[in-house]
């Protein structure tokens, strides 16, 4: 499957918890870097916890142990971080966390941004061999009922049931719910990016917003298993 990336700049913080805490369960790995393109030095690390009370990430050693002499407690850096479906990326301060000479453990300041490099399919992949539906509502009344005719990580082109929904650009449905059948149950936000009449009613092209890492890992889950069976039925 070919791959581009897709950048995302990530500001809710129960998002960005949430990526945090799916790096330290898993013991994912981390590169610390400089902000100054000359400076060549990396340091590697990982999080032992998130104390959001202190705003802060406690990071096990970080190596090599020389880093003190290039990273001075008020001296921002970024971090990054290379998970299953992409990289995440946020700048922050690193200092010791306490003031013993031998320390192991160190700290990071709580980033309040972070970006996300989705490296997502290019293509979208058809459901049309797949039972799907989608809901939502349209204010305090209206339900909106349809299916999803094909998706990607990013998004999905939706065929709604009517034509005369007040559906504008750039609209953000929050929440909606998308089910393929034996597959994928999806609960998140969409925007808006494209819409269409057919003679079945209306089409949307959406995004999904803020999804977090226990949503994509199905929704990855679900396009690899849809694409085996298009290939092979």
């Amino acid at each position: 499957m070919h791959t581009q990336e897709n950048i995302e700049f990530v500001t809710n913080q129960t998002v960005i918890l949430d990526y945090l805490r799916e790096i330290s369960s898993n013991n994912i790995p981390i590169e610390i870097y400089s902000t100054e393109p000359e400076a060549t030095w990396i340091y590697k690390s990982s999080i032992q916890n998130i104390e959001t009370k202190n705003k802060q990430i406690v990071l096990r050693q970080v190596l090599p142990s020389n880093w003190q002499e290039f990273i001075p407690p008020t001296t921002r850096i970024e971090i990054s971080c290379r998970m299953p479906l992409g990289t995440i990326k946020f700048r922050s301060l690193l200092s010791p966390l306490d003031d013993s000479e031998n320390s192991l453990y160190c700290r990071l300041t709580l980033p309040k941004k972070m970006s996300r490099k989705q490296l997502r399919a290019n293509f979208r992949i058809s459901l049309d061999r797949f039972s799907s539906r989608v809901s939502f509502k349209l204010g305090e009344e209206t339900e909106v009922m349809g299916k999803c005719l094909d998706m990607s990580m990013g998004g999905a082109l939706l065929q709604l049931s009517k034509n005369d929904y007040d559906i504008q650009n750039g609209q953000v449905i929050d929440p909606f719910n998308l089910l393929i059948a034996d597959t994928l149950d999806l609960s998140s936000a969409f925007k808006v990016c494209n819409i269409e009449q057919n003679d079945r009613g209306l089409l949307l092209g959406v995004q999904f917003l803020d999804l977090k890492p226990s949503q994509t890992k199905p929704i990855n889950a679900a396009l690899n298993k849809i694409e085996r069976q298009n290939i092979t039925t």
